[in-house]
């Protein structure tokens, strides 16, 4: 994903996380408005990741990526609160819906993005 791209719509990447255990430590000391995660990951899955940080910070909005969103994950994602779920291949006109979204509603940091 293209820093300079998230920086032409509005946003810009300010952290990375290989791991859901890392991404949560991560949000532990850093605000933001927007996490993009995948479905699949090391360890926790996608939609584990989301539920512990809408206990924890329920007005981050996230999007998840998936290879196959089919109705199982679909259901997950919501019952999560998942913003936005896209599947791979995503493009940058996606991305770029996702983040404008988030800065249009009055995001804390301009549309900051953890992926």
């Amino acid at each position: 994903m293209s820093s300079f791209y998230l920086q032409q719509v509005g946003g810009r990447v300010v952290g990375q996380a290989a791991t859901g255990e890392e991404a949560l430590a991560w949000l532990d000391h850093h605000p933001i408005d927007l996490v993009l995660t995948d479905f699949q990951m090391p360890g926790m899955r996608g939609d584990e990741l989301v539920a512990r940080i809408r206990t924890r910070w329920p007005n981050v909005r996230i999007a998840m990526i998936s290879v196959c969103a089919d109705a199982e994950i679909e259901t997950k994602a919501q019952a999560t609160g998942v913003h936005w779920l896209l599947s791979k291949p995503i493009t940058l006109t996606q991305l770029e819906r996702v983040v404008r979204s988030v800065v249009g509603h009055g995001s804390r940091l301009s549309g900051e993005l953890l992926r």
